[in-house]
Order: structure tokens, then sequence, then C-alpha cells
């Protein structure tokens, strides 16, 4: 029952998406994307992020020290620790009803579907003025690998609208803190949030092979090139909005966004004891999952268990790669914790991992699937014709189709090099089953409308294919 709710739930949120990269339009301040196969469905780019508030004005921000005495848990014993959060949330400008009408009236009226770009991943950095004003350079990048997190359901995406509301959390050296901490003497908090959204996009949306007999070989080619022009390619991930905003933040008027707090070896519930990654969905790493969850147990500070209910990851959202994990109760830094990873596949399996005891707290947890155990691999085969022979030859184009398995169906890249071109190298990137060979077939096309087809043996380990020109 649970796997059936968990399943039905991703399938209502997830649909079949394609964004194309051109033609790309601009109508009113929305940014518009085509689909790959449908001609009625276009997509609009996420809007500009800012500082959000509360009612009376108060910015949602919060700067953290977190002083503690290390034990063997933390793999710092005895020693005085600090650890540094950066915290605040962040709001998404929302695209008005009016915007949307008059893009769906330009883009051909009632029949048109107008979705949210589905975006694959947000990259955030932080940067913090260094020394004083007459500093030529003063402003240094300060964290590293901060994440967004959805709170509420604010935070989520969905068929019709973006995420409104997520909250972004930086985690600090304690030099880099100490900026902040510099900067909080003078009752002022200077900070830039510089983002970026990132979205899978094809960089066309058809082909145009025109296939000729020419015996049994070129037929199988043609049988193997058809599907190609409506089925899909390797989409790229593409920067479709970009910016940065800045932070002020008046600490006389509102000191309580200022907090240093002891530990004494146990979190309260108020505060996030761990960070748990997965980059499964992100880099779309295992494309059989629909959800990956993770249940933790940790010690309370009264000896107690204290369990988490399951965290959970989805496919259907590759941008929320990161969880601040908050508990229930207050739990002990001094006592390890144990974890174990759920996962659900789109045909509607289970499987549990064993208990795993997590030797620290002092670092975040990755739950991404190892390389090693990966059924799936990202491939980039190097292609290479004599491209500067074409027009000697009286070749006007030569068309490679790569064969691989994927989720064990056969599957095939279309790479195109014509006469014109620039380069003579061109690369087929795709996702694989990683235990199955894979091959390559080219089929020259001469000016006159003559053609040959050959096949190549599989591709080796060195990922170069060299194609030349056959002897007719």
């Amino acid at each position: 029952m649970i796997v059936a709710t968990l399943l039905a739930c991703w399938l209502t949120t997830t649909t079949w998406a394609q964004p194309v990269a051109t033609p790309k339009r601009t109508i009113g301040d929305l940014e518009i994307y085509p689909d790959f196969k449908n001609r009625n469905l276009f997509y609009y780019a996420p809007g500009n992020l800012t500082l959000a508030q509360e009612q009376n004005g108060k910015p949602r921000f919060q700067l953290l020290e977190m002083r503690y005495t290390g034990t063997s848990a933390t793999g710092n014993q005895g020693e005085k620790r600090f650890a540094n959060v950066v915290q605040f949330t962040v709001q998404m400008e929302e695209a008005s009803r009016e915007s949307l009408q008059q893009a769906r009236q330009q883009l051909g009226g009632t029949r048109i579907d107008l979705r949210p770009l589905p975006i694959r991943d947000v990259e955030a950095f932080v940067v913090a003025p260094v020394g004083g004003q007459q500093e030529k350079s003063g402003y240094r990048r300060i964290g590293k690998d901060g994440s967004f997190q959805a709170e509420s359901d604010k935070g989520s995406s969905g068929r019709s609208s973006y995420w409104t509301e997520r909250t972004f959390t930086l985690k600090l050296e304690n030099h880099e803190a100490q900026l902040l901490w510099d900067q909080v003497q003078q009752d002022q908090l200077a900070l830039s949030l510089g983002y970026a959204f990132y979205a899978d996009l094809l960089p066309a949306r058809t082909g145009d092979v025109e296939v000729k007999h020419n015996g049994d070989v070129s037929e199988a080619f043609e049988k193997t090139v058809t599907p190609l022009l409506t089925t899909d390619t390797l989409p790229t991930s593409s920067v479709v909005r970009a910016d940065a905003f800045a932070i002020r933040i008046n600490t006389k008027q509102w000191p309580d966004v200022l907090k240093k707090i002891d530990l004494n070896e146990g979190v309260p519930p108020a505060y996030a004891a761990l960070e748990v990654r997965c980059f499964d969905f992100t880099e779309d790493l295992r494309p059989d999952l629909a959800i990956k969850a993770i249940d933790i147990v940790a010690t309370g500070v009264g000896g107690q268990q204290v369990t988490l209910p399951a965290q959970k990851f989805l496919s259907s959202e590759p941008d929320l790669w990161a969880r601040q994990i908050r508990f229930p109760y207050a739990v002990k830094l001094s006592a390890p914790y144990k974890y174990r990873i759920v996962e659900y596949t789109r045909e509607g399996t289970k499987q549990v991992s064993e208990w795993i005891t997590a030797p620290s707290w002092s670092t975040h947890l990755d739950i991404t699937t190892p390389a090693a155990t990966n059924a799936f691999a990202r491939r980039a085969v190097d292609l290479e014709v004599p491209l500067q022979d074409f027009e000697a030859q009286g070749i006007s184009r030569a068309d490679v189709i790569v064969r691989y398995t994927f989720r064990k169906k056969p599957t095939a890249t279309l790479v195109t090099f014509q006469t014109g071109d620039e380069l003579p190298l061109k690369q087929a990137i795709f996702k694989y089953d990683r235990d199955q060979p894979v091959a390559c077939a080219i089929r020259w096309t001469f000016s006159d409308g003559k053609t040959l087809t050959g096949n190549n043996p599989v591709v080796g380990a060195d990922d170069y294919l060299y194609f030349d020109i056959p002897k007719e």
C-alpha cells in the first residue's frame, strides 16, 4: 500500500517532457521554449529570486554559530569546535496570470499548454565584502556546497506553477564566519547571492535524415534511423536563468537574526543535526528510480531512541538534492546514528538496505548510488571523419548511428556530418547499460544521391572511432 501510494503521487506530478533550446521566444517578461514532439506544448523559464521577509519587514535570515566540545562521535574528541551556518529564505518571482494568458494567445490560443520549464538543478553561491570600503577588490566567495531545501509545499513545483519559497543553507569555515561577525560590529550585514537555474534542453526539434535504399544493409540502417526522427536525443544541461541579488541586514534593528548557542553534545529540535544529500536524480544517475528515501534513528539526550520520519528524494524534483535533518526531539552528538535506504523503482518494486551505523556526525551524509554499483553509465564517444575530403570525393553528408541498450531496450543516437561543418570530430553522449557493448554504423550520402552503408565493430575502451571514406 505504501509503495502504491508513493508511486501514485510520483506519477501525478511527473509527465514526459523534453523542451528544446531553439527557437526560444520572449513574450512580455516570459522566456518560452517549445517541446520536442508536441507543437502545442511550451515551457516558460523560472523567475528571479529575492530575499523573503516577514510581514513586518524582518528578513528571513539567520547567522548561526554553534559551539560544542568534540567527541568520538564527531571525530574530534576533546576539541572546542564551532559550526557556522548562514541560512535564509528566498522567494521566486511568480509569473502573473496576465503574462501567461498573453503568452498563450501569441502562441496559438486555447489549444496551447504552457507549463513551467522542468528544472534539473539550481546552483548558488554567496559572496561577502572583505576589508574596508576603500579596498578595490573587496569581495570574496564564502562557504561551499550550499543547498536549497523545501520546508513546505511552497518549495515544490507543479504542473502549472513553480515553487515560490525555499530555504538556502550554507556552512562556513571559522574564518569565513568571522568576516560576517566583523560586519555585525557595524550593525550591518552585507552579502550577495548569485544563482543559476539549469534545465535539460535538446539542441533541435527534428532530424532531416533521408534514407534511400541500397541493399539489405541500407534497409537495416533505415529502420534504425527513422525512429530517431521522432524519439529522444540526449539533452544538454543549460543555464536558463542566472542573476544575483544583494542581502542587506540591519542587525541593530533585527538582532535576533544572529544566534550563538552551546550544543553541549545535544542538538535541539529547532536546529539541523545533519545534512543528507542524494544526486541520483540531479545527475540522472538512476533513471530506473522514482523515489529514494532514508530512515534515520538517533539517540535522544535522555537515552531514548529517536526515529525520524522517512526523508524522500523524488525523481520529479531533481533540483532538491539536500535535506536538513531536524529530529522531533533533542539528540546526542556523543552517540552515533544509524540509517537505512529505501528505493522505489518506476516499475513499483521496493528495495530496503540493511541498517548502517554512521561513524560520525561531523560531515554530511551522501546516499548517492556509487558508480561501481550503478547499472547505468554515461558515455561520450568521439567520432571523426575526413571532412576535408568530402567535397573532392563528392560526399554531401555522413550519418553515424551509435547503437546501445538502455534499461534493456535497444536505443541509438544519431550524429550527422555535412559538407560545410567546421570540425571533423563530434561526440555522441548517451546513457547506456554499462554491461552491454556499444557499436556503430555509418551511411555515406554522395551528391548524386548514391549511398554506401557500412558497419563498424564494437566501440573500444578509448571511446574513439575514425571512419574513412569507402572506395566504391
